[in-house]
C-alpha cells in the first residue's frame, strides 16, 4: 500500500500529463475551470471559489450529468490526475472541495444516547475523511487545475454499449489517468460505475 503522502511512488505508479497541452490541443472535449498555484488558505478561498462560479460549462442536447477532474502539480511539467466526479452541478461539487481543502479541523463530538438519562458512550473524534483527504492534497501539491470534460465527446468513438455516457466516461478518465483518490460510486439507482471499471480490470487482465 502507498501513502498519499508519498510522492515519489504516487509519481512511480501514477500517469504524469502535461494536462495543459491536452486542453489546448482538444478544445472539444476539455476545458479549463480555474487553477491556482500554491497551498489553499482560507483568505484566497473565496477569489478560487469566484473563478470556479464564472466557469460557463458544456451545454448538452440531452441533459444528463457534467464530468469534472482535479489535478496537481509535482514537479516542473508533471502533473497528477487527483479526483474525477460529476453530478447535476458541477461547479458547486468544486467550490465545496475547495472549502474542504482549506478547512480546520475541529472536535465533533459523538454520543450514543439510547434511552433518556443512558448514554453508552461519549467522545470527540476529527474523523471526517472528505476534508482529511482533500486537506492533505492540498498540502502536496505545487499546483491544482480543475478540467471539465465534454462527456459526449469523449465517448464518441466508443463502444459503450448500454451503459450511461456519465458512468461510462468518469470510469474510463479516472482508469485512464489512474486517478489518486477515485473510487466508483455504489451500485445504486442504476449506478454502474463498479461493473464498467470490473469489465476495464479484466480487458487488462486479458492484454
Amino acid at each position: 500500500m502507498v501513502e498519499i503522502t508519498d510522492l515519489n511512488k504516487i509519481i512511480a505508479m501514477n500517469i504524469d500529463k502535461d494536462i495543459l497541452k491536452e486542453i489546448e490541443h482538444n478544445p472539444e472535449r476539455y476545458c479549463e475551470i480555474a487553477r491556482h498555484r500554491g497551498k489553499i488558505e482560507q483568505p484566497g478561498v473565496l477569489k478560487i471559489i469566484g473563478d470556479v462560479r464564472r466557469h460557463s460549462t458544456f451545454k448538452y442536447e440531452k441533459e444528463h450529468k457534467q464530468l469534472w477532474s482535479l489535478w496537481g502539480k509535482v514537479d516542473k511539467e508533471k502533473w497528477i490526475c487527483v479526483e474525477v466526479g460529476s453530478s447535476n452541478n458541477i461547479i458547486n461539487e468544486i467550490c465545496e472541495i475547495i472549502r474542504l481543502m482549506a478547512s480546520v479541523p475541529f472536535e465533533v463530538g459523538k454520543t450514543g444516547a439510547f434511552h433518556k438519562g443512558v448514554n453508552l458512550y461519549s467522545f470527540y473524534t476529527y474523523s471526517d475523511k472528505n476534508s482529511c483527504k482533500y486537506r492533505k492534497c492540498n498540502e502536496l501539491f505545487q499546483e491544482f487545475i480543475w478540467v471539465e470534460i465534454h462527456v459526449e465527446n469523449y465517448v464518441e468513438a466508443l463502444d459503450i454499449g448500454g451503459y450511461n455516457c456519465v458512468n461510462y466516461a468518469e470510469v474510463k478518465y479516472a482508469y485512464d489517468n489512474k486517478a489518486l483518490l477515485w473510487n466508483p460510486a455504489p451500485a445504486m439507482y442504476g449506478n454502474k460505475e463498479k461493473e464498467i471499471l470490473g469489465r476495464f480490470f479484466e480487458w487488462e487482465r486479458q492484454q
